[in-house]
């Protein structure tokens, strides 16, 4: 709990549905979602990106200033990174740039396949034109971080989703 107190009096608090999967007795102490962040000095969060983002807005709600300790078990995700020709990785900004303003874009998706085949998956009512693939293209390098070449490829119908329902922005294929 929140205070100040010793390094070595450190006392957990469970978020009330996490500690319902607990099988101890008696109860461990716990709250809700959205008590957490005034309870706490750390946020240990077990989970995909969805989870991690979800409790960083709360705690950002809530006004607080309090780290978080994240131990993903997701496979894919907002935050996969990019793999870059150097083998150096990043998370790339691919949800941050306003892409339906070059066309009519209903669904991207980025994937990176290798280090020489990116592809932009595109929902859209009809292919884009040459100008306006360019103009994407600049966007897309500037939030991967690399002038990769990307691969344009269209469809009408929405892209499928991971077997949890996800929709994955970003996904790398590559190890």
């Amino acid at each position: 709990e929140r205070g100040d107190r010793d390094a070595r009096d450190v006392a957990a608090v469970f978020e009330r549905d996490t500690a319902g999967l607990l099988r101890s007795a008696p109860a461990p102490p716990q709250c809700s979602r959205d008590e957490l962040p005034g309870r706490v000095d750390l946020v240990v969060v077990l989970g995909g990106d969805g989870t991690l983002l979800a409790m960083a807005d709360r705690i950002a709600s809530a006004g607080a200033e309090i780290p978080i300790l994240g131990v993903n078990f997701g496979s894919l995700g907002f935050l996969t990174e990019v793999t870059l020709p150097d083998g150096s990785r990043h998370w790339p900004l691919v949800g941050a740039h306003h892409y339906r303003e070059v066309a009519d874009i209903r669904q991207y998706q980025v994937v990176q396949h290798s280090m020489d085949d990116v592809e932009v998956r595109l929902v859209t009512p009809h292919p884009l034109g040459a100008a306006q693939e360019a103009q994407l293209t600049t966007l897309l390098h500037s939030a991967i971080g690399h002038s990769f070449p990307l691969r344009f490829s269209y469809s009408d119908r929405e892209l499928p989703r991971t077997a949890g329902g996800k929709f994955e922005e970003f996904i790398s294929l590559l190890p």
